[in-house]
């Protein structure tokens, strides 16, 4: 059974990982490190010792680590992973983080990492639709993305919304993407972003042309999704060859 360290323990989505992995049959969460190592005297999980005073003690002891946590912490683990003579398997569900991206593929050079900004399967796939969908569809079907989240999220566009937009440019290869504006833009993918109450997330693509519009949804109804999808990328990274993945390569392995 593999062990999983939490980067991000304290946090919503780090919760939710540890007690999903304390149900599963094949990985198991010991601990890890988070903005409330300091000052959890009250925090239940602490009293069990789950917390750990570094990253690179997360690092130390499990076979496998998880970080869901903030860009500032996700540049401190990198760093301690570059230091290690033998780093781990990575999963960053973190957002936010395009500026650590040189940082991440020197380190994927020593280890597999998988770069997830949304770990929600049906996520995975709009983005797959997506990109697609710009390669069949004319230039004179306009795009926007419009996206919801809970009012706390800290980034914004969202981290999700930044890989449509890459995945997006992969087939439009002379447009760019940017905050919506009238009139429009010319070769240019639109973006709205609206922070409110709690959503978890809510993210759609339009194509309209002068005659219809086709748009691809996805929603968010629990946090529940994102730890199913990062229980299912866990699972399978520990097999993997150092390197730079995605959602899709792991989609890939998984369901051929």
């Amino acid at each position: 059974m593999k062990t999983v360290g939490i980067i991000g323990l304290g946090g919503r989505m780090g919760q939710g990982i540890f007690q999903a992995l304390a149900q599963s049959p094949t990985l198991r969460g010991k601990g890890g490190f988070g903005r409330h190592t300091k000052d959890s005297a009250s925090d239940p999980s602490a009293k069990q010792g789950l917390f750990m005073e570094s990253c690179r003690e997360v690092y130390l002891h499990h076979d496998m680590i998880v970080d869901v946590s903030s860009a500032s912490c996700t540049e401190l683990l990198l760093n301690e992973a570059l230091n290690l003579e033998f780093p781990k398997p990575l999963l960053i569900g973190t957002t936010g983080i395009e500026h650590l991206f040189h940082t991440i593929a020197l380190a994927a050079q020593k280890m597999p990492i998988v770069v997830a900004p949304n770990l929600s399967l049906g996520a995975c796939l709009q983005r797959v639709l997506a990109q697609k969908l710009a390669h069949i569809l004319p230039e004179s079907y306009d795009i926007d993305i419009l996206e919801r989240h809970h009012k706390h999220k800290k980034d914004a566009p969202s981290g999700t919304t930044v890989a449509l937009c890459h995945a997006l440019k992969k087939e439009r290869t002379d447009y760019a993407w940017g905050i919506s504006s009238s009139p429009r833009s010319e070769k240019t993918i639109e973006v709205a972003s609206f922070r409110s109450g709690n959503l978890p997330g809510m993210h759609e693509i339009t194509f309209c042309s002068q005659d219809e519009s086709l748009a691809i949804t996805h929603t968010a109804f629990t946090r529940d999704v994102f730890v199913k999808g990062a229980l299912m990328v866990l699972n399978a990274l520990h097999a993997y060859r150092p390197g730079l993945y995605t959602m899709e390569d792991i989609m890939k392995s998984l369901f051929k």
